[in-house]
């Protein structure tokens, strides 16, 4: 089931939400300077409190443990945010913003400090105008804002595709999830986006 699937990957990962809760917390920076000396290539933060944060987060640990890449997962709030140059780490060659761009030229700092390709996925419609400012100032941002479809699902379809390219050692393709959990999750993911979209055709979804 779903919340098996959290549990396994909150369990598995020892840089999970489950185990980094507090946002800017002494926890959180204290994790990214072990990942900076262990030259960490993989950052992913994600909107938290958010349903689609939260999976996005899950897609993105699925798919760098599929590739045996160390990867950081941690949350970012509007509440108590973390800085550009928390997340200028030694090494770093890749971050993802899940469900969130950020403050308006976050992302084309963090960039710019780091030389890292920054991947953003969000769904709001406030969001078009901050990423036509952060797109001109830097080539290796790319954002995947859709306001018809919810930051998870992005994700999860990016991740999902970026796998498939990808051959194992047999020659079969990879796949992001397995048979047994791929249509719960994606049955979660249809009612995540209702609510995200706010198009409330799912029944019973305000409940």
């Amino acid at each position: 089931m779903t919340m098996s699937l959290l549990r396994r990957w909150a369990i598995a990962s020892p840089n999970s939400f489950s185990r980094i809760r507090g946002f800017r917390s002494n926890a959180a920076l204290e994790a990214l300077v072990k990942a900076s000396e262990d030259k960490t290539p993989v950052v992913a933060l994600y909107n938290y409190p958010s349903f689609s944060g939260t999976f996005s987060a899950l897609f993105a640990r699925l798919f760098h443990s599929h590739l045996n890449v160390p990867c950081l997962i941690l949350p970012f709030s509007s509440v108590e945010p973390l800085r550009v140059e928390d997340l200028c780490i030694e090494g770093l060659k890749k971050c993802y913003f899940l469900d969130f761009l950020g403050p308006r030229g976050f992302a084309a700092e963090l960039s710019q400090r780091t030389s890292c390709e920054v991947i953003g996925f969000d769904h709001r419609k406030s969001v078009p105008s901050k990423v036509s400012s952060d797109r001109d100032c830097r080539g290796n941002l790319s954002f995947h804002v859709d306001i018809e479809k919810s930051s998870s699902i992005s994700a999860y379809e990016y991740f999902s595709a970026k796998l498939k390219e990808m051959k194992s050692s047999d020659g079969e393709s990879i796949n992001l999830l397995n048979l047994k959990d791929r249509d719960h999750v994606e049955l979660v993911l249809k009612h995540i986006e209702d609510a995200d979209l706010r198009r409330w055709s799912v029944p019973n979804i305000k409940a």
